[in-house]
């Protein structure tokens, strides 16, 4: 746990092996992206996660959605500092994988995407859409993980959507998220 660096010679051998099959080569890439990121190659990450969407436009089959690909390479931008570009994958990824209101309720990748995004709003002082993101994110989230609201991501949300609500300067609905995402941390872990 943690070797990143491992992971990049790992993944890498992987990817350099002829016999992998292109579905399978999209796969590593993209884990191969992941590693790169984790351990603060940003660069490598990004053209790594570029490289599978090229693959992907080549009608290759995959086991990973393409919308998948677009957050790990928004996330990437995103830790560039290049947010504009960031929220523009986070909307064609949401669009490939939530479109419609009824393909976004249960969807676990939409509520991830919709965090993200909420990130980046918030990085560009785009308050109210990061707490819009934050707030279709936790929904989705409830209903996948039910009311109990035990659950990391439910925490990691509630916990984004308090620090929004503090940037704007309301502190009573900070408060009541932080609250709310701590007691969920003090069941969880």
């Amino acid at each position: 746990l943690g070797d990143y660096a491992g992971a990049v010679r790992c993944f890498t051998s992987l990817a350099d092996q002829t016999t992998s099959k292109k579905k399978d080569r999209i796969s590593i890439i993209t884990f191969l992206g992941q590693a790169h990121h984790q351990n603060g190659d940003l660069v490598e990450a990004s053209r790594c996660f570029e490289e599978a969407l090229e693959e992907l436009t080549k009608k290759t089959e995959s086991d990973l959605p393409k919308a998948v690909i677009l957050n790990n390479l928004a996330c990437a931008m995103q830790s560039f500092g290049k947010y504009e570009e960031a929220i523009s994958c986070f909307q064609e990824a949401l669009a490939l994988d939530g479109g419609g209101k009824k393909q976004r309720q249960g969807n676990p990748r939409v509520a991830v995407i919709l965090n993200n995004m909420g990130d980046a709003y918030q990085s560009t002082c785009q308050y109210d859409k990061a707490i819009q993101c934050y707030i279709e994110a936790f929904a989705i989230e409830q209903k996948i993980y039910g009311n109990n609201r035990a659950h990391p991501f439910i925490a990691a949300t509630l916990h984004n959507l308090g620090s929004a609500y503090r940037d704007i300067g309301n502190f009573l609905a900070a408060t009541v998220a932080f609250q709310s995402s701590l007691q969920i941390k003090e069941i969880v872990f």
